[in-house]
This record gives C-alpha cells, structure tokens and sequence, in this order.
C-alpha cells in the first residue's frame, strides 16, 4: 500500500522550522492572498527564502541549487 506524503507545513513542524501557531497563521494568511504557503511564511518573516527554498527542494526531492 503506497503511503501518503505529509503536507509541507507539517514537515516544517517537524524540522523545526517553524511552530505549529506560524503554520495556522501562515495558512489563514494564504487563503487571504492567494500565494502559496512558501511565499506567505517567507513575507511573515517566519523563514527566510533560502530556508524556505532548502526546505521545498527537500521536500520535492529536487537538487540544492544555491
């Protein structure tokens, strides 16, 4: 049986990177604005973009391209 990804945000969580609260708020503010969630935590100032694009690459299995 194939086993089903975690979303992004909770593998934010669980590295640490950001806290269960900047998750909620990040996803309230993406519904407003319409960005994805990277983009949102990234202009909350909960991460940095290079954080964020380490933690997408990881997440997608792509290279580090820095």
């Amino acid at each position: 049986m194939e086993e089903k990804k975690k979303k992004f945000g909770e593998t934010l969580i669980e590295k640490g990177v950001i806290t269960e609260q900047q998750l909620k708020e990040g996803l309230s503010n993406q519904k407003v604005t319409g960005r994805t969630l990277g983009e949102t935590l990234v202009r909350l100032g909960f991460v940095t973009r290079e954080i964020m694009n380490k933690q997408l690459t990881d997440y997608y299995g792509a290279p580090w391209l820095k």
